[in-house]
């Protein structure tokens, strides 16, 4: 990596792989001490002729009751990009690319089931984003749900064991995730219907407006 200690992802390689595994390729390394690395990533050919189509356009409509209001927060838009793609159409996605935006959209108000955060960001990370949580609400940081490429110094890890919160690992594991958003959903009140809404906020003007009396 490039980047100083702290400020990767936590990916790195193992990401790379595991796209390559998934499409029927392999990525090998050749590695020399003091001169440098070749990696060489190997793809099958298609046996057919495959016929491109013009990418699919997401749906208009907004996602269905049963979805989960959820921010994720990580400074790799790379990362945000596949989390939109990936949880986008089936729940109410808002992304933050740093731990202050993430704070101040808590700190606006703005209610979510679950906050899936990087623990490991320049500047604002996720312990901070976690206190800024505490400060706020006890319960707004308890939904917090930690990512993590697993190098950590020892103060985070401390961090790590003194609270309840679940940490996945990077790269995220699909069928973990779904399990965690389940768990979250049987949890959650039933959400009203945008019209039962409007309906409740007429009844309650309606009680605090003056009546109107006849002339005599």
């Amino acid at each position: 990596t490039t980047k100083a200690a702290g400020h990767g992802t936590g990916l790195g390689l193992a990401l790379a792989r595991d796209i390559l595994e998934e499409h029927g390729g392999r990525l090998h390394v050749e590695s020399v001490l003091g001169k440098g690395s070749r990696f060489t990533l190997e793809l099958p050919l298609a046996r057919e002729n495959v016929r491109v189509s013009e990418p699919a356009r997401a749906p208009s409509t907004p996602p269905p009751a049963s979805s989960l209001r959820m921010l994720i927060v990580d400074d790799e838009p790379l990362l945000l990009r596949a989390y939109q793609r990936t949880l986008g159409t089936h729940h109410d996605l808002t992304v933050a690319a740093t731990g202050e935006r993430a704070i101040g959209l808590l700190r606006a108000g703005t209610e979510f089931d679950v906050i899936l955060c990087d623990l490991m960001m320049p500047g604002v990370d996720g312990r901070q984003v976690y206190a800024g949580a505490l400060a706020i609400d006890e319960s707004i940081a308890e939904r917090i749900v930690f990512v993590s490429g697993g190098a950590f110094d020892e103060s985070t890890a401390r961090f790590l064991e003194s609270i309840d919160n679940t940490v996945l690992a990077k790269p995220v594991d699909s069928a973990k995730l779904n399990k965690i958003l389940q768990s979250v959903r049987s949890r959650r009140p039933p959400r009203e219907s945008g019209v039962t809404l409007r309906r409740r906020a007429l009844e309650v003007r309606a009680a605090f407006e003056p009546k109107k009396t006849r002339a005599s």
